[in-house]
């Protein structure tokens, strides 16, 4: 595109109020609460955001809701 990367993440967060990677993380846990919340297993969810191991799904969901999936 012709910008430098810093230029790019300093629009993004001006416009959305968030850096990339935290708008990325926001995005998929709260595609995975509307999954969990379908009934959709912890390990099917965390396939389906985008995490390969389920330990480490959990700890971001906890990390960003202060519960673990299987409390929903």
């Amino acid at each position: 595109f012709g910008y430098e990367r810093s230029y790019l993440y300093r629009i993004f967060k001006n416009h959305l109020g968030v850096g990339i990677k935290e708008y990325i993380i926001k995005t998929r846990m709260e595609h995975a609460q509307i999954l969990l919340k379908q009934g959709y297993s912890v390990n099917k969810t965390s396939l389906a955001v985008g995490y390969k191991d389920q330990t480490n799904f959990s700890k971001a969901y906890k990390k960003h809701f202060g519960v673990p999936p299987k409390k929903i």
